[in-house]
């Protein structure tokens, strides 16, 4: 993570969608401007959804912007117009994203991080749907299984020497 206003951005294979997270890390509010262009939304009208508050923002281009207490943090989705949402899985379904040097997934009920390849000690902290900093773990060459509680996204950000990962892991 850089900066203390970071936004990361989730693309959907094949999908127009992109899920945006945005992160206040400082000890006052600050404001957190989501510039659709930077993040590869170039066509107008997307409408904005507030995943956690479960509710439509608006349509909007160009860009949005959010005002985060300190340590808070939202996660939207960008859908433009005409896009259809992705099929949702079973509960008990595994859902992997292999990006990078790690591959992580929902698999019945934790988030599973998995080194691709031989990179030794890595480190995993998971952020609930809510924002909430829920577990941080070390692990080397392998797997980490983190328990979750409930359905939503999950952000995952993986340090390792050399680099660092971020992944958006959904739970239904």
């Amino acid at each position: 993570m850089t900066g203390k206003t970071p936004v990361w951005v989730a693309e959907v294979p094949d999908s127009p969608i992109r899920y945006v997270a945005v992160f206040n890390r400082n000890e006052t509010p600050a404001d957190v401007t989501i510039d659709f262009s930077s993040i590869g939304i170039t066509a107008p009208d997307d409408t904005l959804r507030d995943l956690w508050e479960k509710k439509d923002i608006g349509v909007f281009s160009g860009s949005y912007e959010v005002t985060l207490a300190p340590h808070q943090s939202k996660i939207y989705r960008l859908t433009p117009p005409g896009a259809t949402m992705v099929k949702r899985l079973p509960p008990t379904a595994a859902v992997a994203v292999h990006t990078g040097t790690f591959a992580t997934g929902s698999v019945g009920g934790t988030i599973q991080v998995r080194s691709l390849r031989n990179v030794g000690d890595f480190s995993v902290s998971v952020f609930t749907p809510d924002g909430r900093l829920m577990s941080g773990k070390t692990g080397r060459d392998g797997t980490e299984n983190i328990p979750v509680g409930g359905s939503g996204v999950y952000c995952v950000m993986v340090t390792y020497n050399g680099g660092a990962e971020r992944h958006l892991v959904s739970r239904y």
